[in-house]
Formats: structure tokens, sequence, C-alpha cells
């Protein structure tokens, strides 16, 4: 809420971009209503979306019912189980190769029907208020490129606030800012400690003292294309003008890491964010379906981001539930095509660590949505909505478990003398090297010699995701709401602002 909290030079008393002073603003029990309700407001609001309340008896009587019946399945028949598990399996991830064949077409085809080109990106357009949240921990590297980038954004500076989200104890991330002349524009944003430390409650808190109509969230490793925000607007105004039923919360914009061929790790992860963000993320909201977003260059409607309860601070993996929300809350997720360029992990503990977080996020946002039962889920969103969202959170989760079995299975089945791998096992890792194959094609990411090694060894490289849904999963019995903070600044290589002003889009 921002009205009677926020200024135009001053925010709670923190550094800005004309001030290099101190200003006591809020005393404590303003602080402590902001602290408190960056924390708790979506549980108090809507207790049933919070992951904060943990598994519910109802999922862990379930979760028992399940494990007796495998129990009692492998004393008695264990053949017969192990057929029926595998024959589930495999219709499980054929479905799942078809579900993410029709998204890959849908996005494919959606690259020529932008109306943000053309005769369309002459009118003129009235520039609303805009926020741009920036939550920054131990990034003092990064804050220089970030100030720079942030810079750069090309819109009215009269209308555009900037606010970056720094944690109490951050000290050098706050020194490194106060060495660079900040404009205006500039806040500087301290959150104070509480009970969690997580980027959806930093985010929570900046949002509380935001003053813009429209909300925008970038990382503090993000070289942004200078038209994101002007395209943002452009969206939301074309879809005012649609006869769609569903009003439009957010747009994605698509993630680049520019450092590809930095490492073999670095070259799967850039075939994966191309594929996701230029054709999977374009083919959900295409066909209307529920985006689980990524974290990052996110676009929101203040109000509508609102009404659904902000930010869940004890989900890290915020933004993909808070996409469910917004389509269980009847809104929609549309994209934009400028990109925002990233770093992507060169070592194989940095990718552990941070695809780890992504799948113990998934899974409480699995534990949040399945709650309800599928009539109800069904009935709010509709079973197109609710088949797809599915299948989006079981994808995830069975492909990072499964994955490392599977092929320690297959590769058993090949090497053992006297066993065979069945068919179905051949054909169903044919099909999906090869829509893997199709889509790193579609989505543009063979573009040097390592791109097409690291498409040609990506069956080594799946397995992987098994080790860090181990993690995730340890991790989320003994500290559920930890936030596995994935280190920026390890790659060498740098995008420069003149590279990314030619970037076309």
């Amino acid at each position: 809420m921002a009205d009677g909290w926020g200024s135009d030079n001053l925010i709670a008393g923190l550094r800005t971009g004309d001030a290099a002073h101190e200003a006591d603003l809020y005393d404590a029990a303003h602080l402590e209503w902001l602290r408190f309700g960056a924390e708790n407001d979506l549980l108090e609001a809507y207790p049933e979306a919070s992951c904060k309340r943990g598994v519910t008896t109802a999922q862990m009587t379930f979760v028992k019912q399940v494990a007796a019946v495998l129990g009692v399945g492998v004393l008695l028949v264990p053949m017969s189980l192990f057929s029926a598990i595998s024959a589930l399996a495999f219709f499980v991830f054929f479905l799942l190769i078809i579900y993410r064949c029709v998204l890959l077409c849908a996005g494919f085809g959606s690259r020529t029907t932008s109306p943000l080109t053309g005769d369309g990106a002459k009118r003129r357009f009235i520039w609303p208020r805009y926020s741009v949240l920036v939550p920054v921990f131990r990034e003092p590297e990064a804050i220089g490129p970030l100030i720079a980038a942030l810079k750069g954004l090309d819109y009215p500076k009269r209308q555009l606030e900037i606010l970056i989200l720094l944690e109490e104890s951050d000290t050098e991330t706050l020194a490194a800012i106060e060495q660079l002349k900040l404009r205006p524009y500039f806040k500087v944003l301290i959150v104070p400690e509480g009970e969690v430390q997580t980027k959806p409650r930093a985010l929570n808190f900046g949002l509380k003292l935001a003053t813009g109509q429209m909300i925008a969230v970038y990382d503090a490793e993000d070289a942004m294309h200078s038209t994101q925000l002007k395209d943002a607007v452009r969206a939301f105004q074309y879809a005012r003008e649609e006869a769609s039923s569903k009003p439009l919360a957010c747009v994605q914009a698509p993630l680049i890491p520019h450092n590809s061929g930095e490492s073999w790790i670095a070259a799967q992860f850039t075939q994966e964010y191309r594929v996701h963000f230029g054709l999977i993320v374009r083919g959900l909201s295409t066909l209307r379906l529920p985006v689980m977003l990524g974290g990052t260059s996110n676009h929101f409607d203040r109000a509508a981001l609102e009404k659904v309860g902000g930010w869940d601070p004890y989900n890290v993996t915020e933004d993909a539930d808070l996409g469910l929300r917004f389509a269980a809350a009847g809104y929609r997720v549309g994209h934009i095509s400028p990109p925002t360029f990233e770093e992507a992990p060169i070592g194989l503990r940095q990718w552990i660590g941070q695809r780890s977080r992504w799948v113990k996020g998934f899974i409480q946002t699995a534990g949040v949505f399945f709650r309800a039962s599928p009539a109800s889920r069904i009935r709010v969103m509709g079973l197109k909505n609710y088949v797809s969202a599915v299948l989006l959170l079981s994808g995830s989760v069975l492909s990072a478990v499964f994955h490392g079995p599977f092929a320690l299975w297959l590769v058993a089945q090949a090497v053992l003398p006297g066993l065979t791998p069945p068919s179905e096992a051949i054909i169903l890792c044919l099909t999906g090297f090869s829509v893997h194959i199709l889509s790193v094609v579609m989505s543009g990411a063979l573009a040097s010699a390592g791109a097409i090694r690291a498409l040609i060894t990506a069956p080594f490289y799946w397995p992987l995701q098994t080790v860090a849904a181990g993690k995730a999963i340890y991790e989320l019995i003994v500290r559920p709401f930890y936030w596995d903070k994935t280190q920026h600044g390890v790659s060498v290589k740098s995008l420069s602002r003149k590279q990314l002003r030619t970037v076309k889009v």
C-alpha cells in the first residue's frame, strides 16, 4: 500500500539518489508494521495459499495411505507392482512430452504475431508511474553494472522510481552503493531482519513503499534491454483493448545467459533458458494457460499483484507460485520480446545450489496447489488451466527426481548380462531426445560449436537434476524456508551496454 508511506526523495529513512544521509521518516512502530506485513499479509488474507502452513493433515494421510499400499504390494506382488508403476511412469512421461510439443509449436508460432512491432510500436501512450524493485543481497561486485543497466532504461524519469532492496545485515553492498552517484529516482531501501530472509519477503517490503501503478522486478546480475518497461506498458494497453474475458496481470520478458561458452554447465543452462523463455513461456501465454513465472524481468499490474496477496515470503521459488495464483484468480500472463541478459552458473556446485532451490520451491508450490481438491480447483480455474498446471508442476518435479534413477536403470539394463532395455523405454528416450533437439533448433540456440556439443551431450546433463532434487528434499525437511543464494560475479565474461543496445528484438 503506497498511500502515506512514500516520498519522491526519501524512503524509510534510507539512502536515496540525492541524499547520502539518514532520515528517520518512520518510527519503530511503522517499520514493524511494514516488516510484519511483508511476512504475513498473504498468510492472513489467503492462508490456503501460503506454504508456511506446510503439509496439511489430509495430505499427510494421503501420503501414508499410498506408502501403505506400496508396502503391501512390495511384499505380496512385487513384480506386478513394478510393472504397474513402470507403465504409469511411461504414460506420464509420454504425456509430458506431448504437452511440451504443443507448447513448443504454440510458442514458435507466436513469434510473428506481436502487436508491439511495426505500426503498433509507433502509437502514442501515456506512461504510468513505474516502480522497479531490485532485491540485492551480498552482491557488491554487481552493483556498478546493475546501476548502469538500470540507468539505461528508456522510460520518462519523472514517472520512474527504482528501489534497491538491501537486507539489514548487508553492509558490504551498502558500502558499494555509497561509492556511486545515484540519480534522484533511485532509492535504497533497507529491509529489517525478520522471521525469514528471502527475496519474496524483500519484494513485499518494497511493494508497500512503492508508488507505481506498474511494478517490475530485476535481479542483481541482470542486464535488461532498455525498452522493456515501455514494451510492458504497450502490452497492457493492447490487452485492455482485446475482447478477452481474462485481464492481464503480468508480462514476462525472456531471460538469456550471456556466458554460454564459458563451461559445459553454462552451455546446457543457456539452452534450457532459450527453450523455456523463448518457446515454452510464449506457448503458455499464447494459449492463455497458467505460467510459472521466472524470478526476474516480470512486469506487473500492481492492482492485480496486490489482489492475489503479493509474493509468498516462505516459498523459495516465489514467482512460480505467483503465476498459478494469478490463474486461480482469473488473470493471465503475457510475454514481451526485449530480453534480460543474465549470468549462467559455470560450475556444478553453483548450478546444484540454484537448481535445488528451484526444485524445493516447485515442491512447495505443488504442496500448496494440491491442498484443494481437483473438483474445487477445476471449478475456480477451469479444466484446461487445471490440467496444464498439473502437468507443469508434475513435469518440473518428476523430471528432476526420476531422471537420475531412470538413467542408472537404463544403463544397467543395457550392460548387465541377461538383461535388455524394454522397447518402450528406448522409444521414450529417443522421443524425448528428439523433442529436445527440435526445441533447441527452434529456439535458435545453436550458434556455436559449443552449443552443438551441449545439445549432443544433454542426456548426461539431465540426470544431474536428481542430485539437486535430493538436496532439495533434504532441505525441505530440515530448513524448508532457507534461501540457497546463487553466487554471481563468477563469470569472467560480461555484457557491455553497447552490446545490449545492438540486440534485435
